[in-house]
């Protein structure tokens, strides 16, 4: 395995660390790491893939791991009515407090390792992320029950974007010896810049047993981060810089035709 080596090595270390208590349970700390733990944006950036690792202190129990981002953008949705022969979109509505990217690995379904009164407190699958969102009407007229229309519109829009993403497959979920353990998750180009949070769960008999935490950043480097700092700092000046690239790039495109047509 590719990372086997890494895997060997770091735990090596981390089986020396003392295991404690968390805010979640009185369980024991789940050791969690990853190969690498921030990811660079530059503008050649397409995606990247981290590799996660770590100890089960409890043998017998099931993981599940989350990974959620710190950034919460609004998100605008728009319901479109039939007007006429065509459709038209009527309803605007806001989405407010729901994650950049929210993803979970189990190798085993979610109800059948919790009841909905602990996924709900530990915020693992969707019905538990959605009864966190506020959906609000901008502009139309409300319609009962939209809003949960609204909050599926929001996942399939995530998940067709690679944010959003409730994995229960084993392979996903790799185990060693019953307490060395190994999974992945995949950023995608649409992952922004921000902090995003892993969170490892040991479930025994719906009990949490075991919790680690391990954070992972996404920033801008290079010219990326160049733009967006003066994006940020210099707003008027960055706005007129783009025109004036704009107005130059379609200059050169238009002499470039124009060379082109006269032969």
């Amino acid at each position: 395995m590719r990372y086997a080596g890494i895997l060997t090595a770091v735990l090596a270390l981390l089986l020396a660390l003392p295991l404690r208590g968390d805010g979640h349970s009185a369980g024991n700390r789940v050791v969690m790491s990853s190969h690498k733990s921030t990811i660079d944006i530059s503008l050649s950036y397409d995606g990247d893939r981290i590799v996660f690792f770590g100890l089960n202190p409890d043998p017998e129990a099931q993981l599940v791991v989350k990974l959620v981002s710190q950034v919460k953008p609004e998100v605008l949705l728009s319901v479109k009515d039939r007007f006429g022969p065509v459709w038209m979109a009527k309803r605007q509505y806001k989405v407010v407090g729901a994650p950049l990217m929210y993803k979970v690995i189990s190798a085993v379904p979610l109800d059948k390792l919790m009841s909905p009164q602990q996924a709900e407190k530990l915020g693992l699958g969707y019905a538990a992320l959605m009864d966190k969102v506020q959906i609000q009407l901008v502009r139309g007229e409300k319609v009962p029950g939209e809003e949960q229309k609204v909050r599926q519109a929001l996942i399939s829009l995530k998940e067709a974007q690679g944010l959003y993403h409730i994995y229960i497959r084993p392979d996903r979920l790799r185990t060693i010896e019953r307490q060395l353990y190994m999974h992945h998750f995949s950023f995608p180009p649409t992952a922004t810049e921000g902090v995003y949070v892993a969170e490892t769960y040991a479930l025994h008999n719906g009990r949490v047993v075991g919790y680690g935490r391990h954070q992972v950043t996404i920033q801008k480097v290079g010219l990326q981060a160049w733009l967006t700092q003066e994006a940020r700092q210099e707003p008027l000046f960055y706005g007129i810089g783009a025109v004036l690239a704009s107005c130059l790039a379609g200059l050169g495109v238009g002499l470039i035709f124009k060379r082109g047509g006269s032969h």
